[in-house]
């Protein structure tokens, strides 16, 4: 049993679950806040209450998607799910000079799979690690991923055409024990690391947007930055819009820019690569973030607003009721339009 976390399993359960909780188990079983019960939150009068469909409901609605705002969450309660223990783990390494023939046999497979499918694809490098190959380390790749939330073998089954896009430079899929699986990307993102990561949701993965993405993924400034193409839908899409904060249910992508580097040298380079490839994508977007790879949230109300699209005046109520300080600041924030 599992409740829907992330992908690397250092995140923090909170700035990963209030702001919608992509992970592993997604297209499958929801977004992390699609899992909760019940929070308990410390609002901004010092109150500690419970928050759920029959206590604050309105708060109970806020916190799914834009929770920051509202109170500091000091527990959860999550609905858990049956997960393995084993899942069948698809990952393969391309070369990047493969990359449009590539993505465009990855787009196939995502807009073909089922939702026990949950695909990713990164136009990355090999990273610089003892887990690989020397003669592959530090190589310009187009590395597809994906896990089968159901039995091994059929997982194996479904997710064989990911293996054949191209001529491998290697091939990492095998079952394992989903615990691991949860695990298995946090080498290559250690505390101490310089993170800036942008993102925007792709609606139309067009040849064009793909050739977009390919340039964006050439352009990078950092080895360990990565472009990379998340497939949602499935339970996401199921649910209403309107049920929780998290409005843009209905996109099949999200793309994040996601910089990467060590060092106090190339910080600038880094950042502005992130955003100009978003901003890069914006034709192939209906308009939105994902809040946790905003980056500094430097464009304030503008991109707040596409995010939570109609959603947005009822969170400046909610806001307004529960924080009208606006002591809850150091965020995406949703200033109140009343004083408290």
């Amino acid at each position: 049993m599992s409740v829907p976390g992330g992908v690397v399993s250092t995140t923090g359960v909170g700035g990963l679950t209030l702001h919608g909780g992509l992970g592993h188990m997604r297209r499958t079983y929801g977004l992390s806040i699609d899992s909760i019960v019940a929070v308990e939150v410390v609002t901004a009068d010092g109150e500690v209450g419970t928050a759920s469909p029959d206590r604050h409901a309105d708060l109970f609605w806020a916190v799914r998607g834009a929770g920051s705002n509202f109170g500091v969450v000091t527990s959860f309660e999550f609905r858990m799910h049956p997960i393995g223990p084993e899942v069948f783990l698809a990952g393969v390494m391309y070369p990047q000079e493969d990359a449009v023939t590539v993505l465009r046999g990855w787009r196939e497979f995502a807009e073909g799979s089922p939702d026990e499918i949950n695909a990713i694809a990164l136009l990355w490098s090999v990273p610089d690690h003892e887990a690989f190959p020397e003669e592959l380390r530090r190589r310009p790749i187009v590395l597809t991923a994906a896990i089968y939330d159901g039995p091994v073998a059929e997982g194996e089954r479904a997710t064989q055409a990911l293996r054949e896009l191209g001529e491998p430079l290697l091939d990492l899929s095998h079952p394992e024990a989903f615990v691991e699986v949860q695990q298995a990307f946090d080498p290559f993102f250690p505390t101490g690391r310089n993170y800036y990561w942008k993102s925007t949701y792709v609606d139309d993965l067009s040849d064009e947007a793909i050739a977009v993405i390919i340039e964006r993924g050439r352009a990078r400034g950092s080895g360990m930055s990565a472009v990379t193409l998340w497939q949602l839908g499935g339970a996401i899409a199921r649910v209403d819009p309107r049920a929780t904060a998290y409005y843009r249910r209905d996109a099949p992508y999200l793309l994040a820019a996601e910089a990467t580097w060590d060092g106090a040298d190339g910080t600038e380079e880094n950042i502005r690569w992130s955003r100009d490839t978003v901003a890069a994508m914006q034709p192939f977007s209906h308009g939105g973030m994902y809040v946790s790879f905003g980056g500094f949230g430097e464009e304030k109300d503008a991109i707040l607003r596409t995010t939570y699209g109609p959603n947005y005046d009822r969170l400046v109520e909610i806001k307004n009721t529960y924080d009208p300080g606006n002591l809850f600041h150091m965020n995406q924030n949703i200033p109140p339009t009343v004083s408290g």
